[in-house]
């Protein structure tokens, strides 16, 4: 350690700064505050040791000067004044340590050495820290700590993504995750505020949390998916309080997740037409069933089917079949809302399911279609018709089952009377 000692009594100022500097790194002697404040910005020491009463300038203007700029630095004061006033004023320049004179010269170094032994502490819980920011900073993952609901650190991965150079830019405009955060149906944070759903995790270690964000510069179709894991340095045993420091550690699993969503996807489409396929579409309508029992909102569903598919497999082969099948979805998608679910039932069969619908609106919904179908041109055939079969959910319907049967018989009828028609039930 460096010390700088700023003493006006000569006498007593030399028989110490020989006693001091056979005890430390380098000591720097003045004999007024105006000396003491020109070597302090020369020598830049250490720790600050002075006396109040000196010429030119006195050791609490110089102590002033000093905390101004480098609020860090230890000041320690002797004066041979006992006054209070003396002590609020030396308690208002922040001055670390306090000794009467007459001086002991072991006093003083004993308290020289306990500010040094604190300084050393700080520099190796600085360095440590360092340490730790740097790993943290390597690491391919991304991490940040979460404090009284605010972020309070991120490594550097996560501030790159982000689109941020450094913590304190990004804390200039946010305080948490939440702006960057791509809801999606299903989220579980949807709604939530980060503080809130970081502590959810925490309460369920087990169960696996993905969150899907994005960087300020980017579109949310570029968002990346992350695994969630939480953990807290407590403040207190085996309580998880508001003030603990809260670890939020992000894999990226973007390259899974979309893995993942490609066999869920393949598992609920149906392969040559690309809409849903007859499993999922029942998922979906046990669903609808659940949510309008529960709200009383109307829903209907629509079943059709080519008329005289057969001949055209007959007439022109399969792969023109195929190419009639899939003409006909695009025409349907071009009739039908985008909340509306459309699924393949089988072979030439095709289902729709369609929310806040009551019967009188799904006949005009299968009417438009029918339109559209028998009047487009087809690009290996001349002309095709659709029947379709109408039914709207009511209390004796409780099933998707029952439900289906009765858009089939109502199909059925409109085969019956003719086809290219829609029938209701």
């Amino acid at each position: 350690m460096s010390v700088l000692y700023v003493e006006d009594e000569i006498d007593i100022r030399e028989p110490l700064a020989r006693f001091i500097a056979k005890r430390v790194g380098a000591l720097h002697t003045a004999g007024n505050g105006e000396e003491g404040w020109e070597m302090f910005q020369r020598f830049s020491p250490d720790i600050v040791v002075t006396d109040i009463q000196m010429p030119f300038m006195n050791g609490l203007d110089m102590a002033r000067l000093i905390r101004n700029a480098a609020p860090e630095v230890p000041i320690l004061i002797t004066t041979a004044f006992s006054d209070s006033d003396m002590l609020l004023k030396s308690i208002e320049v922040g001055v670390d340590r306090y000794i009467k004179k007459p001086l002991r010269a072991s006093q003083l170094m004993e308290q020289i050495e306990n500010i040094a032994a604190n300084i050393e502490r700080k520099r190796e819980l600085e360095r440590k820290n360092r340490l730790i920011e740097a790993i943290l900073d390597n690491s391919p993952g991304s991490i940040l700590t979460f404090e009284k609901g605010k972020i309070s650190y991120m490594n550097r991965a996560l501030l790159n993504y982000l689109g941020f150079t450094s913590l304190e830019e990004f804390l200039k405009e946010h305080s948490t995750l939440d702006p960057f955060l791509v809801e999606k149906e299903g989220s579980f944070y949807k709604g939530v505020a980060m503080p809130d759903w970081v502590r959810l995790i925490m309460t369920l270690p087990d169960e696996e949390f993905i969150i899907s964000l994005v960087g300020r510069h980017q579109l949310k179709l570029d968002a990346q998916s992350y695994i969630v894991r939480v953990s807290a340095v407590h403040d207190s045993p085996n309580i998880c309080g508001y003030d603990d420091t809260i670890i939020v550690s992000l894999s990226n699993v973007t390259t899974l997740e979309m893995e993942r969503r490609k066999f869920e996807e393949q598992a609920m489409k149906d392969p040559l037409t690309g809409i849903y396929n007859r499993k999922f579409f029942f998922q979906e309508l046990d669903q609808e069933i659940a949510r309008s029992g529960r709200f009383h909102d109307p829903f209907s569903v629509v079943m059709f089917d080519i008329d005289y598919f057969k001949r055209v497999n007959d007439t022109y082969g399969h792969q023109v079949g195929d190419s009639v099948l899939k003409e006909v979805v695009v025409l349907t998608q071009g009739v039908i809302r985008n909340c509306d679910i459309f699924g393949r039932y089988g072979g030439e069969e095709f289902v729709l399911l369609l929310p806040n619908t009551k019967r009188e609106g799904a006949t005009h919904l299968a009417e438009k279609l029918r339109r559209a179908i028998e009047q487009h041109e087809f690009d290996y055939i001349d002309k095709l018709t659709v029947s379709l079969g109408v039914t709207s959910f009511s209390e004796d319907q409780r099933d998707a089952n029952a439900l289906i049967n009765s858009a089939d018989t109502a199909l059925y009828r409109a085969k019956n009377n003719g086809r290219n028609r829609v029938e209701y039930v």
